[in-house]
C-alpha cells in the first residue's frame, strides 16, 4: 500500500456478491461474511467491525450494476483525483468495452490546480496539444515510461453478465494484485 492516503481491494464472496472497500482488511471481511451465507448488511456489519469504524461516505469503491447483478467493482486512491480518475476507468470498460485491466491501464488525465491539467506521457501528442489549444496547461506526466501514480492506482473486478465469470485487474502505476484464492 501506499505510505499515505487510501488504497482499493475489492474482494468476492463466491457467488454471494462483491465487496468494495478502501481496505484491503474490511473486503475481506465483508467477502468472508458473504461466504458464510450473510446478506449485504451482515457485510457491511463486518466491514465495519474489522476496521472498528463507523462506516461512512466512501469515495473511492465504487460498484456498479446490470439488470440487478454487480458487473463492476472498481476504485482507487488520489484524494481529489478520485472523482476523476474512476469516471475514466467506468467508462473504459462499460462504454468503450475494454477489459478490466486495459480500462484501469488505458492513459488518464487529471485537473488539478486552476487549468492546470495533468496528462500521462501515453497520450499521443496530438491529443495533448489539442488540449492545450482549448486553454488549460497541459503537463505532461512522463515518470516512469509515461506511466503516473499521481492518476491514481486502481484496482477492480468484472464480472461478465453472461457467464458469470470473474475477471481482475491491478493497476501498474502502483503495487497490488489481482488474485483469486
Amino acid at each position: 500500500m501506499p505510505p499515505h492516503g487510501t488504497a482499493h481491494r475489492p474482494a468476492v464472496g463466491s457467488s454471494r456478491g462483491i465487496v468494495t472497500y478502501a481496505h484491503f482488511l474490511a473486503s475481506m471481511a465483508g467477502a468472508e461474511m458473504l461466504l458464510q451465507g450473510g446478506n449485504a448488511m451482515d457485510a457491511v456489519v463486518a466491514t465495519s467491525a474489522a476496521l472498528n469504524v463507523v462506516a461512512e461516505l466512501m469515495l473511492s469503491p465504487t460498484q456498479g450494476f446490470r439488470d440487478g447483478r454487480c458487473v463492476l467493482s472498481i476504485g482507487t486512491p488520489g484524494s481529489f483525483g478520485i472523482l476523476q480518475t474512476t469516471p475514466q476507468m467506468i467508462l473504459n470498460h462499460l462504454e468503450f468495452g475494454l477489459d478490466i485491466q486495459e480500462a484501469i491501464e488505458a492513459p488518464r488525465v487529471r485537473v488539478y490546480r486552476d487549468r492546470l491539467l495533468d496528462v500521462e506521457a501515453r497520450i499521443p501528442e496530438s491529443m495533448r496539444a489539442a488540449l492545450a489549444a482549448r486553454g488549460p496547461q497541459v503537463n505532461v506526466l512522463d515518470e516512469h515510461g509515461g506511466w503516473s501514480w499521481v492518476v491514481g492506482g486502481a484496482h477492480g473486478i468484472a464480472r461478465d453478465p453472461e457467464s458469470g465469470a470473474l475477471t481482475g485487474g491491478a493497476d501498474p502505476r502502483r503495487d497490488g494484485a489481482a488474485v483469486a484464492v
